[in-house]
């Protein structure tokens, strides 16, 4: 499946863009020979979907591969419907064509440029129904995921506690952010050596963001302290995330 979606996707960017595009310009048998307009095909499809990555860098959006195939499924089906108008326009004796003989036409001669504009016409819808499904898809659902994090008393990633007193309250600020595209029951715990402590439990639907102050208090001094908060979903003994802050607990003035 995956070697198909390549194959599919350079012929589509690498010949079919430029081929209609050439046949727009050189409509009539004489205008090339073959290998040129083969040749001067994939020159061109290299140059135009070049210029799409250009034009689509500058889009809000960006760059991304369902972006480029759509826009040269667009592109390359405006100039396949250019260049039938164009055809339709020539004499049957001036239009390009490579002569192929169907049975089923009971031996008379086919344009093969017909064939294979109502090909690729074809194989465009396919593609564009299965790029933009797929495209949709991932857009809807994209990788699923939970941010964990802490933020100091600012609520800036900077002041975190680094030394403090013995029995000083110290605040940090803790976010959980659900991408899971789905509703998830979270736990937060806080471990510090062999003391666990309930942080909080939530529950988040997708795209919804959690930010609350928590202030806790050491009593045992000590150097690099490990603060460890365990972030846990519902229905998993095992932790989702972890985060850690390393503090100095040193006696407070006042000698308590």
């Amino acid at each position: 499946m995956f070697g198909t979606r390549i194959t599919t996707g350079l012929a589509l960017l690498l010949f079919l863009p430029g081929y209609c595009l050439v046949a727009v310009l050189y409509p009539r048998r004489g205008d090339l020979e073959n290998l040129e307009r083969l040749g001067l095909a994939v020159g061109v499809s290299i140059a135009v979907t070049t210029l799409l990555v250009v034009f689509l860098n500058f889009l809000p959006r960006g760059i991304s591969s369902s972006s480029v195939l759509a826009s040269a499924i667009s592109l390359t089906l405006l100039a396949a419907l250019a260049a039938w108008l164009r055809l339709v326009n020539i004499p049957p004796e001036e239009r390009f064509y490579h002569q192929v003989i169907a049975a089923s036409q009971g031996g008379r001669q086919v344009s093969s440029t017909h064939v294979l504009m109502v090909l690729s016409l074809l194989l465009l819808l396919l593609g564009s129904f299965g790029f933009v499904a797929n495209a949709s898809t991932a857009g809807r659902l994209g990788k699923a995921f939970t941010q964990f994090y802490i933020l100091g008393p600012t609520a800036e990633a900077a002041g975190y506690p680094g030394e403090i007193g013995r029995g000083r309250a110290v605040t940090v600020i803790i976010g959980v952010a659900n991408y899971e595209h789905t509703d998830i029951r979270y736990r937060i715990d806080r471990e510090v050596g062999t003391v666990t402590e309930h942080v909080a439990t939530l529950q988040l639907s997708h795209g919804q963001i959690w930010e609350q102050p928590y202030t806790f208090i050491l009593r045992d001094q000590g150097e690099n302290r490990k603060i460890t908060f365990l972030l846990y979903k519902e229905g998993e003994e095992r932790p989702y995330r972890s985060l850690y802050l390393w503090v100095t607990v040193k006696g407070n003035p006042s000698g308590q």
